[in-house]
């Protein structure tokens, strides 16, 4: 049985567009019965509103509850956007530096540093993943207490220890979104999921949005499933919020879409500049960044590509759920996509449904030209075999190898196991693979002479 629910195509006529956007709730739907989805929701827009507003499926299987507009999803990780824009107000508000050091800031940062004396840890860098932090360890991950940002710190400190010069790499950790809004609420004294509440969701009409499961979040929470899609996994806390609790309702996530894609205006108001914008999105803090490469993670928003077009916005776990957004800065469009099951597969089969209509009015991407100057010689200097540098869990010493070899203008990097990738060079030090029509690649030197890829 097919159960779903459709919301608004505004100011669409009736034939064309919307004949389009019924083909596209089919295949949607086609995805979710293929997948054993229980439920999902999808939402696009543009500059000037909602396109799509449709779910489909079961909120909970047992009851056989229908997901609806009004049912919640968690979001997990698209919170690091939410928490690095409620920065970066702070830091327009004069409260903070974002590229100060976090002991300037506060008396006893919780974290431990060995370069503390010439590498300081910046907020910024918390913000980036550049800290040199590895990421929770089990212990924080199991731990299910709604914990004030101070008790959660304390848990386990050691996990928060730089495990390689902070701003040279940067290396998924969850860590750091927490870290920075304890470093906020010791410097204004005001608790930090308010400041995003008043700040960012009560300004955007955010009015389901919430980081922690009061009596309305769990009547209307959607249920989270495990791999099987039929295994349950019940509300999980976050040790640390900021970094992946945000619930709320798919319509929510269309003024936020609407703000990022219109350059920080919210129809009459302007509540962040493009410059800030920007720098939510784009990297500054690690040697990449430094080397001139502007793809990457930023504070909370990080880019990639889709058919060689560039696209903004961030993915996030949750407990039993799955969740994406993104848009293009280029068509003004954007999407919102989550389900509540623990499975990659469905989520990026709908994830490409969906950034083909945020990238349809684009056409074909135009890519570069090699660089005139990429004479096998010339491009010697970034040859050799590079080893892995970080790693996201473990305490092992990472052991990933690859080789570069330069041949007909451009490099191929060559895997251990035997995966053979061509890099383009767009203007030395940086290059882009094949399909992408910006650079993604940067080689540059680190303090010790030694070459990074």
């Amino acid at each position: 049985m097919r159960v779903a629910s459709l919301l608004l195509l505004l100011n669409w006529p009736l034939a064309g567009p919307a004949a389009d956007f019924e083909s596209l709730e089919e295949r949607i739907e086609r995805i979710r019965s293929d997948e054993g989805v229980p439920a999902y929701a999808l939402v696009l827009v543009d500059r000037d509103g909602t396109r799509l507003s449709v779910t489909g499926g079961y909120a909970d299987l047992a009851t056989r509850r229908p997901v609806s507009p009004g049912t919640r999803f968690r979001i997990g990780s698209i919170t690091k956007s939410m928490t690095g824009m409620a920065l970066l107000m702070a830091e327009a508000a004069g409260e903070l530096v974002l590229d100060d050091p976090v002991a300037d800031l506060v008396s006893e940062p919780p974290f431990t540093n060995p370069w503390a004396a010439t590498r300081p840890i910046t907020v910024a860098q918390l913000l980036e993943h550049s800290a040199g932090f590895q990421d929770w360890v089990q212990d924080e991950w199991d731990l299910n207490e709604p914990l004030p940002l101070g008790k959660a710190l304390s848990y386990r400190p050691a996990s928060r220890t730089a495990r390689w010069p902070p701003g040279r790499h940067s290396s998924y950790s969850n860590s750091g979104a927490g870290v920075a809004a304890w470093v906020f609420e010791q410097v204004t004294g005001q608790d930090f999921e308010e400041r995003v509440n008043e700040r960012i969701f009560v300004p955007l009409g955010m009015s389901t949005a919430r980081f922690t499961p009061d009596a309305d979040v769990r009547a209307t929470l959607a249920t989270g499933y495990d791999r099987d899609g039929v295994s349950v996994i019940p509300y999980w806390h976050v040790i640390l919020r900021p970094a992946a609790a945000v619930s709320l309702e798919p319509g929510d996530m269309a003024p936020y879409l609407r703000l990022l894609i219109n350059r920080g205006r919210h129809d009459d108001d302007r509540l962040l500049t493009p410059v800030q914008v920007e720098r939510l999105e784009h990297p500054q803090t690690t040697l990449a960044a430094r080397a001139g490469l502007s793809y990457g993670y930023g504070l909370g928003i990080y880019q990639w590509q889709r058919d060689g077009h560039s696209l903004f916005g961030h993915g996030g776990d949750g407990d039993g759920f799955l969740a994406h957004f993104g848009y293009s800065v280029e068509s003004g469009r954007g999407y919102f996509v989550v389900i509540n099951v623990f499975r990659h597969r469905p989520l990026r089969r709908l994830r490409a449904v969906a950034e083909e209509w945020v990238i349809a009015p684009l056409g074909e991407a135009t890519r570069p030209a090699a660089w005139s100057g990429g004479a096998d010689g010339a491009l010697a200097v970034y040859a050799g075999r590079y080893r892995q540098a970080t790693q996201r869990f473990g305490a092992l010493p990472p052991t990933r190898e690859i080789e570069v070899t330069a041949a007909g203008g451009g490099l191929t990097v060559v895997e251990s196991h035997g995966r053979k990738r061509r890099l383009i060079p767009v203007a030395p030090p940086l290059f882009r693979r094949p399909d992408d029509s910006t650079a993604t690649v940067v080689f540059a030197r680190d303090a010790d002479g030694r070459m990074c890829l």
